[in-house]
């Protein structure tokens, strides 16, 4: 398997991954924009040979990806993007450090945003059974523990529903996109 072909790495992986400060900023740069290692030096302050390695050790494992290359004097400048881990459960999540755990939900809602964007722009979200929504709660800590449970227990029914129509294999199958979102809001609705 190729390194563009990688799963996003997840659990102990990933947090192998960014036990090198200058990395985890480095992948931190990938989270918050497409940009190259020559842009990332630069922001960081740090050796460009440094940065590209740590850009090839986080490709190498999944973490980022390439997004587009550009000509440049003579050579070609690369672009990478962090991307998520596909399946992190909860119990992984709150091992990670809380500045991990910024990076990887900015990539997420960066992802999402991004997809969300397109598929509006192209009727992706003109069939009826597209659902969007967006709730207000205020919840006590058991609130926040039995909503956690709910959502999980959706992801699961939704990813027993996605096995389910890969099975089935109909000609109707379109890539589709659950995003879900629970964290305490710093301002009012």
């Amino acid at each position: 398997m190729s390194a563009t072909e990688r799963e996003p790495p997840v659990g102990e992986t990933l947090a192998r991954l960014i036990r090198h400060p200058l990395r985890a900023h480095v992948l931190l740069e990938y989270a918050e924009a497409v940009r190259s290692p020559s842009r990332v030096a630069v922001t960081l302050g740090a050796p460009l040979n440094l940065v590209s390695y740590h850009t090839q050790v986080l490709r190498r494992h999944g973490a980022i990806e390439l997004v587009r290359t550009e000509p440049r004097r003579g050579a070609r400048e690369h672009f990478y993007r962090a991307v998520m881990p596909g399946d992190l459960k909860d119990a992984e999540w709150n091992e990670l450090p809380v500045k991990l755990r910024r990076v990887l939900a900015r990539v997420v809602i960066d992802g999402t945003m991004r997809q969300a964007a397109d598929a509006l722009a192209v009727g992706g979200m003109d069939d009826a059974s597209t659902h969007v929504s967006r709730s207000y709660f205020v919840l006590d800590r058991r609130g926040r523990r039995e909503l956690a449970a709910l959502l999980q227990d959706a992801v699961a029914r939704a990813n027993a529903i996605d096995l389910a129509s890969r099975k089935r294999r109909g000609d109707d199958a379109v890539p589709q996109e659950l995003v879900i979102m629970s964290f305490e809001r710093v301002s009012g609705p």
